[in-house]
């Protein structure tokens, strides 16, 4: 039989045509051309063809799949305005569970906004909020490591009922405002069964004299105690005055003492009236 020639404008050296599709499905039409073509003819595909074809449709696929991730990574590093509102608004939601308390389910809801929204300018701001929520969920501390007790006793960290747990010390101004307010809670509440406990590590030159002096001057009726510092690195601390929220020797929530009201209070309580 003689060989076999191609000889239309369209083709190139060898005898292979030149189709002009770009993507894998263009290869394959074009191998199945071909093919059709040299079973025609009578003539037998070239093995060496066939690898190459299918070599170049893998590299095409491959090449479709790393666009595909480029895409999504540069909507992730340069969000539009319709991700903008919509990490808006996720952010939102959050905020809401937070106001009520419920920070155990907020913390894998914030979790998950970080993952989709991280480089979003919703996403910077949630960035103070993912911090805080550090300790929520952890089981209380098996060993408080309390060096002292002012008022109260090792009973106050009960691992049942809810307790509020507040970091704070002499010199710290914003501290000596929260503490009078929240003995004002703990008087509202303390029938209900809420209970607070005061931490001090006495930095910066304070002393046991401070404290005593500063409780016995605010009627402070709460228990009060000095820690190592483990607490406050436990528990998250990074300014004070901070509180954290512990129910049934879980950790529920954490945050500024003045973020807490009466909404997120009678919640937690309700289940430990019950």
């Amino acid at each position: 039989m003689p060989p076999f020639h191609l000889n239309t404008d369209e083709h190139v050296s060898e005898g292979v045509p030149m189709f002009k599709s770009r993507s894998s499905l263009g290869l394959i039409a074009s191998l199945a051309v071909l093919s059709g073509v040299f079973l025609f003819t009578g003539a037998s595909l070239d093995r060496s063809l066939e690898d190459r074809v299918a070599s170049l449709d893998e590299r095409v696929a491959s090449m479709e799949q790393e666009m595909a991730t480029m895409r999504t990574q540069l909507t992730r590093n340069h969000p539009d305005q319709r991700t903008e509102t919509a990490a808006a608004q996720s952010l939102a939601a959050i905020n809401v569970m937070l106001a009520g308390g419920q920070a155990v389910q907020a913390k894998p809801a914030l979790a998950k906004f970080m993952d989709e929204y991280a480089n979003t300018k919703a996403g910077a701001r949630a960035q103070s909020l993912a911090q805080g929520l550090v300790a929520v969920g952890k089981p209380v501390p098996t060993d408080w490591q309390v060096e002292n007790w002012y008022q109260g006793g090792p009973a106050d960290l009960a691992s049942s009922g809810t307790t509020v747990l507040v970091f704070w010390e002499t010199w710290c101004p914003h501290c000596r405002k929260a503490m009078p307010v929240l003995q004002t809670t703990y008087e509202k509440y303390k029938g209900q069964g809420l209970g607070v406990v005061g931490f001090t590590k006495l930095s910066r030159g304070s002393t046991d004299q401070a404290v005593k002096d500063f409780v016995n001057k605010n009627n402070i009726g709460f228990a009060m105690a000095k820690e190592t510092g483990s607490l406050s690195t436990y528990f998250g601390v990074n300014g004070i005055p901070s509180a954290a929220v512990i129910k049934d020797g879980i950790v529920i929530w954490s945050g500024h003492p003045a973020a807490i009201n009466d909404g997120m209070l009678q919640a937690w309580l309700a289940d430990t009236a019950s």
